[in-house]
């Protein structure tokens, strides 16, 4: 299972469909970003793979093997607990958007929720963030 959180075009969503996720929720608070992810799922067949909607990250009552989130990092933290507690026992948070040098504060806010850096990697000045979860 994956959680697209603020899935925007709802790329993250169908690649994942297209690689063999079964359960995908992809979600945004912007109704047109709503509305243009749900088109593009349909126009890629993955609608019985992907669920959009608007409903907020904190109403979110599943808990996923992995948790995906392109947004920049004073949203990733703001929005930190939340992806943490919607992460499964063992599962796995990929952050990207992430400026180079937001990159060290970003990681270390979420480890201290909990998670555990796997890996990271950058390119032209963005970064990109492999956490785990603890399995408690």
């Amino acid at each position: 299972s994956l959680l697209d959180v603020g899935t925007g075009s709802g790329v993250l969503s169908i690649a994942a469909a297209k690689l063999g996720v079964s359960r995908i929720q992809a979600i945004d608070n912007d109704p047109t970003a709503v509305e243009v992810a749900e088109e593009n799922v349909a126009t890629n067949s993955v609608w019985d793979q992907v669920e959009v909607s608007g409903i907020p990250l904190s109403e979110i009552e599943e808990r996923f093997q992995v948790v995906v989130a392109n947004i920049i990092a004073p949203v990733l933290r703001r929005l930190a607990p939340d992806l943490v507690t919607s992460t499964a026992a063992g599962g796995h948070v990929l952050l990207s958007g992430i400026l180079i040098e937001e990159v060290d504060e970003v990681s270390r806010f979420f480890c201290e929720l909990g998670m555990v850096e796997q890996s990271r990697d950058s390119e032209n000045g963005w970064s990109c963030l492999h956490l785990r979860r603890d399995q408690n």
